[in-house]
C-alpha cells in the first residue's frame, strides 16, 4: 500500500502587525488568497497598490477595505441555485400556490382559512 505525501508547506514567520506597507506575496498571506489573484486584482484597478522599483506595495488599510467589500450579510445573500422558471405542470402548480397572496389561497392575513 502506497502512502499519499501531504502537500508540505514552508514555515513562514508571522506579520508584523505594525508593518503598514505589504509586498504582494505578503498581502497574498494576509488574505489567504494567491500572489497571483493579488496581482490580477491591482491590474484590473479594484486594489489599489504602489509601484515600486519592479513590486508593488500595498497598504494594510487598502487590503483591509477591500476584504469588507466582499462581506455578506443577510440583506446581500441571495437565496440558492433555483430555475427561474417552473418546469412540469406540477412544479407550476405548486409554483403559483406558493407566489400568490395569502388571501388568493384562500386565507386571510393571519393564515386562517376564509369562508
Amino acid at each position: 500500500m502506497a502512502l499519499r505525501s501531504k502537500k508540505v508547506v514552508a514555515e513562514q514567520p508571522p506579520l508584523d502587525p505594525n508593518l503598514k506597507w505589504l509586498l504582494v506575496e505578503e498581502a497574498a498571506r494576509y488574505l489567504r488568497v494567491s500572489p497571483q489573484y493579488i496581482r490580477g486584482v491591482i491590474h484590473a484597478g479594484e486594489l489599489k497598490a504602489a509601484k515600486f522599483g519592479q513590486g508593488y506595495r500595498l497598504d494594510r488599510a487598502d487590503l483591509d477595505l477591500f476584504l469588507k467589500t466582499f462581506r455578506r450579510t443577510k440583506e446581500t445573500r441571495t437565496p440558492g441555485c433555483q430555475r427561474a422558471t417552473p418546469q412540469t405542470a406540477s412544479e407550476r402548480q405548486r409554483h403559483d400556490l406558493f407566489n400568490r397572496s395569502p388571501v388568493a389561497r384562500g386565507r386571510n392575513e393571519g393564515g386562517e382559512k376564509l369562508v
